[in-house]
């Protein structure tokens, strides 16, 4: 409660009418502790001999005793009042209006001779006047305001040059102008005087000073010394062992602040009793500096300053010391493939923090980030490791480890290694007819992509066969299959009838494919338990590590071989279940990947040029006119058709051997023509080729790639 200090001056006057002027002055200021000014907010002053006592408000600084005047107030009301009362030069006239009326103020002299008149209509409320005469003389003083009439005499002793009234304002404060006063006082009465002060919430008294007041006085109204106020300011600059804090000295209560600083302990409210640091005298702002802390830790911290009162704090203010980075370090990579490896690391340190996230960066350029490709490892310090995926092959890659704390990110020693080159591409299909069509230009359209690896292909096919004759062939050892092989010498070759059996043993297969026939491929009341007993008994003869895959097959536009067409709504509804179907083999079998086919047909569909190709158009059972992309509603034609399917297993190859990132199709420039069909061995054509122009051929490109991407969902490829 800092104020400055107040002058207050209470001049006691002694008038005589005709006679003269005798005064007295008493001059008022405050003060606190060691003599430090204090403004007063108000400031009683007491007769204790004849019982009054006024009330003088900051900033009047005046105050005039009149010891005799001869002159009665305003008899009759307690709304007009007269101070001072006599008067040098000028007086001030205060009325209170209930109502509103017109107010008349008139003043004459001993004579009846008007003097001055103030007249106007008024609204209710407190009005000030100031009332000037020159002459020194007893006047008459007569306000008329609603139908009443009131009179009293003034004396004036002189000092204006002209005779007049003024209206100086409305609505004023009537507790400004208790400086005069009629109040009795003789020379040796017993005063008391008392200073306030008041902020708005407490009010804060002086000492009571009692005395005879026999002349002029300056009179010091002593206040008590209070406790400085300190304020901490702010927290800077926290690092692991430190932190700066900075505070300020307000006020210093009256008296002199001997020593000030700062607190602090990992308890609130910390004293001086705590560790502290001393930052000197006097108010005004300070800092200082906390070390040896202890990291990552609350603490909390106050300002204080002591003078002869006490000790003051400040408000509190809690901070955290940070953590040291953590310390990591990069194990070797292994296990290295065409797309992924494995690395990990070691967080030998956590920085004084929780280690919220560890793991492992990698990157074509050195120094990864987390903003590079990255994998979690959990949390907290000891050994990790990681899979890296979505590599390249052939490709030089750099790896870090890395480790979090609030601290920040640190990072291990750089690693490097490169991927292998695409390995070797070993794929059967255990089928029927769909396999042939789907596979035979795949071999041709890899070498086109200047794919540089060895290429065998092995395709058995048993016209319409289903899971259910794939297991009991499988299980009789029966040779119902005409086996084609290709082996990267630029042509298929048939091999004849064989068994499954032989097919298993003539390669190291990789992946070996599975489907289902079409007439049976959208009901799941085929697929199991049939599809998992095939399976467990390949994987039981062949003991090699291999991988299945499925083929999605399409959903074909004919009943039966160049028979009656299925509705639009009909094919669209096949095609549906057998998607629905091929996601829950995905789900409820072995086979690790599928192989869209169907849903790239089905988007190459929605172009209607490519719609109308196929011999099956001509077919006079079919109602619809369109081909459908198949040659007799039930294969796809060579050409355009054939080459969607081997599109998209081409994409699905290059996934499962890591080439995806390394080649693309879009842009393939293979053209099935009758001229490129030849010296190929093509297993099982079906009619001429047709469709296979630029146009065409990138319509079919996109629509193995939208199904690669989205493989149970049709995209229209108008768009």
């Amino acid at each position: 409660m800092k104020k400055t200090g107040l002058f207050l001056a209470i001049l006691i006057m002694f008038a005589n009418f005709l006679v003269g002027q005798e005064s007295l002055t008493l001059t008022f200021s405050g003060r606190r502790g060691d003599d430090r000014y204090q403004r007063l907010d108000y400031l009683t002053v007491r007769n204790t001999v004849r019982d009054w006592q006024d009330i003088l408000y900051f900033p009047d600084t005046t105050f005039v005793i009149n010891l005799y005047t001869g002159v009665d107030d305003f008899p009759n009301t307690d709304m007009i009042s007269v101070t001072p009362n006599p008067f040098h030069g000028e007086t001030r006239i205060a009325i209170e209006m209930p109502l509103t009326s017109q107010l008349t103020i008139s003043v004459y002299d001993l004579s009846g001779t008007l003097c001055a008149r103030y007249q106007s209509k008024l609204a209710a409320g407190a009005y000030s006047f100031l009332l000037r005469l020159n002459k020194p003389n007893l006047y008459l003083l007569s306000v008329t305001f609603d139908d009443s009439q009131y009179a009293t005499k003034v004396i004036s002793l002189g000092g204006n040059t002209n005779d007049e009234i003024e209206l100086v304002s409305s609505n004023y404060d009537p507790r400004l102008f208790l400086a005069w006063t009629d109040h009795p006082f003789e020379f040796g009465d017993a005063m008391e005087y008392i200073g306030y002060i008041d902020d708005g919430n407490v009010v804060e008294a002086s000492n009571i000073m009692i005395q005879p007041q026999y002349g002029d006085e300056d009179i010091i109204l002593q206040f008590d010394a209070l406790l400085p106020e300190v304020a901490t300011t702010a927290v800077s600059d926290v690092t692991q062992t430190d932190a700066t804090c900075f505070a300020e000295v307000i006020y210093d209560g009256g008296t002199s602040v001997t020593d000030r600083g700062i607190c602090w302990s990992t308890e609130s409210e910390p004293t001086i009793d705590c560790t502290h640091a001393s930052c000197g005298e006097g108010i005004g702002s300070f800092s200082a500096q906390m070390a040896n802390l202890n990291v990552c830790t609350a603490y909390y911290v106050r300002s204080y300053a002591v003078n002869s009162v006490g000790i003051a704090y400040g408000n509190e203010i809690s901070f955290t010391t940070t953590a040291f980075p953590p310390e990591v370090t990069t194990s070797d990579v292994t296990d290295i493939s065409q797309t992924h490896a494995t690395c990990g690391g070691v967080v030998t340190y956590d920085g004084g923090a929780a280690i919220t996230d560890r793991g492992i960066c990698w990157s074509t350029e050195p120094e990864p980030t987390i903003g590079n490709a990255h994998v979690n490892c959990g949390e907290g310090t000891g050994a990790f490791s990681g899979q890296i995926t979505g590599l390249s092959i052939n490709t030089t890659y750099y790896v870090r480890s890395y480790a979090v704390n609030s601290a920040g990110t640190s990072y291990g020693d750089e690693v490097s290694f490169i991927t292998p080159p695409m390995a070797d591409i070993k794929i059967l299909s255990i089928g029927n007819s769909y396999s042939s069509d789907a596979l035979s230009y795949v071999p041709f359209i890899l070498e086109n992509m200047n794919v540089d690896v060895n290429i065998q292909i092995g395709i058995l096919n048993m016209g319409g066969a289903t899971l259910s004759d794939h297991l009991e062939n499988f299980e009789h050892q029966t040779d119902n299959y005409h086996y084609y092989l290709y082996e990267g010498d630029g042509s298929w070759h048939y091999c004849g009838l064989k068994t499954i059996q032989f097919a298993l043993d003539n390669y190291d297969w990789d992946i070996i494919m599975l489907q289902q026939a079409s007439g049976y491929a959208p009901y799941w009341i085929y697929y199991q338990p049939t599809l998992d007993n095939l399976i467990s008994l390949l994987l039981n003869y062949y003991g090699s590590p291999v991988r299945f895959g499925w083929y999605f097959v399409q959903s074909r536009p004919a009943r039966s071989t160049n028979g009656p067409n299925y509705s639009e709504e009909e094919i669209l509804s096949r095609y549906i279940s057998i998607a629905e179907n091929a996601q829950q083999v995905l789900n409820e079998s072995a086979c690790e990947f599928v192989v869209p086919v169907g849903t790239a047909i089905q988007n190459a569909r929605t172009v209607p040029t490519i719609k109308a190709l196929g011999n099956y158009a001509n077919v006079e059972e079919n109602t619809s006119g369109l081909g459908y992309m198949d040659e007799d509603g039930i294969h796809l034609q060579e050409g355009l058709p054939c080459q969607i399917a081997a599109y998209t297993f081409v994409l699905s190859i290059l996934e499962q051997y890591g080439g995806l990132e390394a080649y693309s199709i879009i842009g393939e420039s293979t053209r099935v023509t009758p001229e490129w069909l030849e010296g190929k061995g093509i297993p099982g054509m079906n009619g001429e080729p047709v469709g296979s122009d630029d146009t065409n051929c990138l319509i079919g490109q996109h629509s193995a790639v939208e199904a690669f991407n989205n493989p149970y969902t049709i995209t229209n490829m108008n768009k």
